[in-house]
């Protein structure tokens, strides 16, 4: 667009052309909160714009007839009164096409509380949807890890892994304070969230403690509401190539086995569950493969080998938007945990499980490096803590680095731990120093970036 914000009604051009034929001509402003405004305009159809902290939403409502229809394609122009020299006054046009929803069983539908494994024997390949955060999420990332075959031990396959490196930009601007989601809803649209835990099945350890899903300021105990940290446990990290531990969000699609499989196995099995949902398909493999047997076991609502039915299967590096619950896994190692100790349910990591959706979108131009930071001191010889983090990005000439940090309310403990706590940037790298006492907890981001200018940052501001 030529302005990145509207600059009034006017400045938008928005139309729409119906699939079945006709179109709309140039659509009228309503404002947002003018519900009598709309209601007048049902028959042609009206728009609003929604402007947030970081962008604008332009919420459209098409003639009441279109809107069971077979679907239209959105034309948009963003006019400015005083373009750049050299620039037009108005935008090329953005088209988007609006089709109605497939009736389909989504993964997560079917994927939760299906049956109850017997260890060493049956395997249904479920989740207890007790450790459910949120029925349902988008996230954008750039992938580290593309699995299609994973498997329970020995026995395969039980489901597609992508991991991915969350982009810190896209919370903010869709569900932090100030964000979309918070414009259109007007209150912090995950108010009251709490995360459940999830504590390991065959392990003496208490119950799970819930904690909000929204972050909390370690200071004061305000609510931050969503943050990063808000999707990031402890373990929801990955070390990357300089050694940097950074944010991680796994995520799992399941595999539905229609038959018990090996056949005539005396040793764990899958528990067939008869024919697949409507629409789910087989993936094509190759005979060569390994696995081919198991695959043959498999279906799946897409191909885990090109979700989005691309050229090319997807693959590291790549830049996805993920949609699915958020679901608490267990620590898969309770007795050397001390995370899982310390807050109960809480050692293991959140991810999107099953995946419902993935596709693949072109990359921001600006990726920002996440560092997870965590400690529990269980002796006074811990003392002091010290981690050194930098950019997984490479720098280019002209930049500088800038750092926030934002300390977990939930986890750390006590709030004096913040003023025994340094943050020193030399050589371009941080370094982050806690004079730790015995039990103390530390959870943190740190998020790094390179930006043109002639100074750096010194420290990593609070957030």
């Amino acid at each position: 667009m030529t302005s990145p914000l509207p600059e009034g009604p006017a400045s938008i051009n928005l139309s729409l052309a119906f699939l079945s034929g006709g179109a709309t001509g140039r659509l009228q402003n309503v404002r947002f909160d003018d519900a009598p405004g709309a209601q007048a305009l049902d028959a042609v159809g009206s728009y609003s714009v929604v402007n947030d902290t970081f962008g604008y939403s332009i919420i459209i409502r098409p003639p009441v007839a279109q809107r069971t229809g077979t679907g239209f394609v959105i034309t948009m122009k963003n006019t400015a009164a005083n373009p750049p020299p050299g620039t037009g006054a108005e935008s090329a046009p953005l088209t988007v096409s609006i089709v109605p929803k497939v009736a389909r069983t989504r993964p997560s539908d079917v994927f939760f509380d299906c049956g109850t494994d017997v260890v060493g024997q049956w395997y249904y390949n479920c989740k207890p949807g007790a450790s459910i955060v949120l029925s349902e999420i988008t996230l954008e990332g750039w992938l580290v890890t593309v699995k299609p075959d994973s498997c329970l031990g020995d026995l395969c396959v039980e489901d597609a892994h992508w991991e991915f490196l969350p982009n810190i930009d896209f919370i903010n601007s869709y569900y932090g304070t100030g964000g979309a989601f918070q414009a259109i809803v007007g209150s912090r649209p995950f108010a009251g969230v709490m995360m459940p835990g999830n504590t390991p099945d065959l392990q003496p350890l208490p119950p799970a403690v819930p904690l909000a899903f929204e972050d909390i300021s370690i200071t004061d105990g305000t609510i931050r509401g969503v943050t990063i940290n808000s999707f990031l446990l402890a373990w929801n990290a990955i070390a990357a190539a300089n050694g940097t531990t950074v944010a991680l969000i796994q995520t799992e699609l399941n595999a539905w086995h229609p038959q018990n499989w090996p056949a005539g196995s005396a040793g764990r099995k899958w528990a067939g569950r008869g024919p697949a949902p409507a629409g789910w398909m087989q993936p094509v493999v190759d005979v060569s493969d390994p696995k081919f047997a198991a695959w043959s076991n498999t279906r799946w609502p897409w191909d885990p080998h090109n979700p989005d039915l691309q050229p090319d299967p997807i693959a590291v590096g790549q830049y996805v938007r993920v949609n699915g619950p958020l679901w608490t896994d267990e620590t898969h190692d309770p007795p050397a945990n001390p995370w899982e100790a310390a807050v109960p349910g809480q050692g293991g990591w959140n991810e999107i499980h099953p995946v419902n959706w993935i596709e693949r979108h072109p990359a921001p131009a600006l990726r920002k490096t996440v560092a997870v930071v965590s400690t529990i001191a269980t002796s006074a010889t811990q003392n002091p803590f010290v981690v050194t983090i930098e950019p997984d990005v490479v720098k280019k000439p002209g930049e500088v680095l800038r750092c926030r940090e934002i300390i977990d309310g939930r986890f750390t403990r006590p709030a004096t731990i913040v003023a025994r706590r340094s943050i020193a940037i030399a050589n371009e790298r941080v370094t982050i120093t806690v004079a730790t006492l015995p039990n103390d907890r530390l959870k943190a981001t740190y998020t790094m970036w390179w930006e043109q200018g002639a100074t750096g940052d010194t420290g990593c501001a609070p957030v």
